[in-house]
């Protein structure tokens, strides 16, 4: 427990901020998807939420170093929370704290049938290109359609 402790006091204090922001999104996002029907959902956090034209707040050369950066926090964060958080709810804190960026991405829902019972897994792309799971694990799904609503609302 102390050497995890050590571990997370010695991030840079702009790392440890953007993983106490995390953690408390998770919180947040945890409570409204565990609590509240998907209608009254905040809208940032909609399978697909309202367009809105965001300026990139990082330097275009370092889009990938800010989402790597984003992701890796942010899944510590969610390893260390009080409750466990799937992939949904480290989506939704995924794409807000990406989003807070500038940077645009998609969330993702794919399907796969295991013993007869129908699973769904929830990840994120940007630039068609997945950011939060590996192209092996997502590989086992069939996405489904995004603009699909029908199917996306069955889920929720």
């Amino acid at each position: 427990m102390a050497t995890k402790l050590a571990k997370l006091l010695s991030l840079a204090p702009g790392d440890l901020g953007l993983f106490a922001k995390a953690w408390c999104l998770f919180a947040y996002v945890d409570w409204v998807v565990s609590r509240r029907s998907y209608e009254s959902w905040p809208d940032w956090m909609r399978v697909e939420p309202p367009k809105v034209k965001s300026r990139l707040v990082v330097a275009e050369c370092d889009v990938p170093k800010a989402i790597s950066r984003i992701i890796r926090l942010s899944e510590a964060a969610g390893r260390r929370h009080l409750r466990e958080m799937n992939c949904l709810r480290r989506c939704l804190v995924q794409r807000r704290l990406l989003g807070l960026e500038g940077i645009p991405t998609v969330l993702q829902i794919g399907v796969i049938r295991v013993d007869g019972a129908l699973k769904a897994h929830s990840w994120l792309s940007s630039a068609q290109v997945p950011i939060n799971d590996s192209v092996d694990n997502l590989s086992q799904y069939t996405a489904l359609a995004e603009n699909d609503n029908r199917i996306i609302d069955a889920l929720f």
